[in-house]
């Protein structure tokens, strides 16, 4: 019932939320860093020239299950509830949107937004931020997305 509640000006619980098969209930940790370094990366996007009421998500949450049967590092931000696999997709179609205007929706896509984040997080005013960008590749499961963190140390990949 809750799983629409607003966090933040555009983030709502069920972004959060661990994909883990099953029904109710559906587990959720969340740090508060994880949801400013958000607010401020969307509103870094957005003077970028990227429109957006927030971004797509590939993953939030995971419980130290989940992250293992998906094959994920014991170690995961995930499931320290502070870190977000993201996209951008004004579109609404649930794959990252054709940011560098080339035609295509590919890597490069992911290097535009990843950039974006690099700069933002790498603000002075941001250090409180401080953590992991990651940038992936579109696979069979999902297309491509940036993966940003508050994990308090940097660490990019």
């Amino acid at each position: 019932q809750n799983r629409h509640t607003q966090l933040s000006p555009h983030f709502k619980l069920q972004q959060f939320l661990c994909k883990q098969a099953g029904g109710y209930p559906k587990y959720v940790a969340l740090q508060e860093s994880l949801l400013v370094l958000l607010e401020g990366l969307l509103q870094a996007v957005r003077d970028a020239g990227y429109p957006g009421e927030t971004f797509g998500v590939v993953s939030g949450y995971r419980t130290p299950w989940y992250n293992k049967l998906i094959g994920n590092v014991p170690n995961s931000r995930h499931v320290y509830g502070d870190a977000m696999d993201l996209y951008i997709d004004v579109d609404n179609d649930g794959q990252m949107d054709d940011l560098d205007g080339d035609g295509e929706r590919d890597f490069e896509d992911v290097i535009v937004l990843r950039d974006i984040a690099e700069e933002f997080m790498g603000r002075p005013e941001n250090a409180a931020l401080v953590g992991g960008i990651g940038r992936y590749r579109r696979t069979s499961r999902h297309g491509g997305f940036v993966h940003v963190d508050t994990r308090g140390y940097p660490a990019s990949w």
